[in-house]
């Protein structure tokens, strides 16, 4: 608590006035150090009196002289009266503080509401209550949010953007408030602001900005034979920082806005992706059957355009088996398009299945894995003449089944587009980037361009079709499971020169060392 004690001056005099200076009065702190009256030397305390404030001792009345006791008893009792008075007035703006910072943060909340939905309305409302409360005139504001390149001038009929590279004085102030009217010392800043009224005049420029950011400015105009209080300027203050706090919050809901947005449409394309995941395993499901039956029926009418061929043989002419003929070719072209369509769902079915398996996690020798890939593919990898090297891999967390999948479709896939070139070369290796480790898979086959190798992992896309048989699915197969490990997968390809694909797995951080290649 802070106590004026020049206030007990007044009372110490008017009791030495009443006892003709015979007596005297001085307060001191339990150390002797004197807070009101005179301590004198050749006049000491003949009496002392604690005297306390809000239960608490604040200093000592002492009594010098010839004071009677009641005269010492009258002066204590005007000197606890003051502290009274004034406990009750620090209590009091104590309380009205509390009560303006509350008024203050509604109104900032209100403010904030305002500028959200529409800044110009808000910005007038502060603009006109500056001029009916204070000496101002009525001014402008420029305000810009983050994100916004260029500021708004409201203030005025229809609000114009202004590029901040137009107004470099403003851009450079460094004061919160500033009164411009020397024309000699504020050039720029009363140049910039004439543009922005439309007319000259004396200014108090305000910045718009919190401990975060800086939004803008106020410019208030005022006649330079008007005196502009210290009141003038604590509400000037007091409107730039209401504007400051709405145009943070503001700001800050549309952030928040923008990330439930995108929470919501995050949430609604999960949802698509597993409906649609639903829906092609069951459409995949659900095309067996039929293939089935049409697979079934042509290889029974082929069979029956054989027979009608062989018993026409016997007849004179052979003009029925001439039709049996042309019967079975397309029946043989179409019983092969049923055994590739089949073919094709069942690698939906096993695309579709990844996405709904559990997987099993444990830790894995990557070296051990990919070497069984390699051993299981030695025929192949042998036939074709191709070199195949296999680096020191760490030991990541996976789920064994999927991951070596992975290896055998990059290695099947680097075997069918080796090419004819003199060098023909597989490697399996890793590297580290940062925590993370990247295992690939590189071949000096055939290559791809950029483009094509952008598109390498969409369902059905094959770009060497004469090359090797398949459906262009397996590289999206490989896809689903390095996401369903929290990883990544991509290429890197040159036509003519080679392909590397790189994948991470979540799991993917390095064992300690101590596993060789075998």
């Amino acid at each position: 608590m802070r106590i004026r004690w020049s206030e007990f001056e007044s009372i110490f005099r008017e009791f030495a006035e009443a006892a003709e200076h015979s007596v005297s009065f001085f307060i001191d702190d339990e150390k002797g150090k004197v807070l009101a009256g005179e301590s004198r030397p050749d006049r000491p305390p003949v009496a002392r009196h604690g005297l306390t404030g809000g239960g608490t001792t604040v200093g000592r009345l002492n009594a010098c002289g010839d004071p009677s006791r009641e005269t010492v008893r009258l002066c204590w009792a005007a000197c606890e009266r003051e502290l009274a008075q004034q406990i009750i007035v620090n209590d009091m703006a104590v309380t009205t503080a509390r009560l303006w910072r509350q008024t203050n943060a509604l109104l900032r909340m209100s403010a904030s509401t305002s500028l959200a939905l529409e800044p110009g309305a808000m910005l007038g409302r502060v603009l006109g209550m500056l001029v009916h409360s204070t000496n101002f005139e009525r001014g402008v504001a420029l305000l810009r949010t983050p994100g916004e390149k260029v500021y708004t001038l409201f203030g005025i009929d229809t609000p114009i953007p202004v590029e901040p590279s137009s107004i470099p004085a403003l851009e450079g102030l460094a004061d919160d408030v500033l009164l411009a009217s020397d024309v000699a010392e504020h050039a720029g800043f009363l140049g910039e602001g004439a543009r922005l009224l439309g007319r000259s005049s004396a200014l108090a420029l305000v910045r718009i900005a919190t401990d975060n950011d800086r939004y803008g400015y106020l410019l208030v105009p005022f006649h330079r034979s008007d005196i502009v209080t210290s009141e003038d300027l604590k509400v000037l203050r007091a409107a730039a920082q209401i504007v400051s706090i709405a145009a943070e919050n503001a700001h800050t809901l549309r952030e928040e806005r923008e990330a439930t947005r995108l929470q919501v449409e995050n949430e609604m394309l999960t949802a698509q992706a597993r409906d649609m995941e639903e829906m092609l395993h069951v459409v995949s499901h659900d095309l067996r059957s039929p293939m089935t039956a049409m697979y079934g029926y042509m290889h029974m009418a082929l069979d029956e355009a054989e027979e009608l061929s062989a018993a026409s043989e016997e007849e004179e002419g052979g003009e029925l088996a001439e039709v049996g003929t042309r019967i079975a070719t397309p029946l043989q072209a179409g019983i092969r398009s049923v055994e590739k369509l089949n073919r094709m769902v069942q690698r939906l079915l096993d695309f579709s299945r990844v996405a709904r398996l559990d997987y099993h996690f444990e830790m894995l020798e990557m070296t051990q894995l990919a070497r069984g890939v390699l051993d299981t593919l030695g025929f192949q990898i042998k036939e074709r003449g191709i070199d195949a090297t296999l680096g020191v891999l760490p030991d990541v967390i996976g789920d064994r089944i999927q991951v070596e999948a992975v290896f055998r479709n990059l290695v099947d896939n680097a075997i069918k587009y080796m090419g004819s070139g003199e060098r023909r070369a597989i490697e399996i290796g890793s590297r580290t980037e940062g925590d993370a480790v990247v295992f690939f898979v590189r071949d000096t086959g055939m290559g791809m361009t950029q483009d094509q190798a952008a598109k390498a992992f969409l369902p059905f896309r094959r770009f060497r079709v004469d090359a090797a048989p398949g459906e262009g699915i397996g590289l999206s197969y490989v896809r689903k499971i390095v996401e369903r490990h929290g990883g990544r997968i991509w290429c890197e390809s040159a036509e003519g020169v080679g392909s590397t694909f790189f994948f991470t797995l979540a799991g993917g951080v390095a064992a300690p060392a101590g596993n060789s290649a075998r």
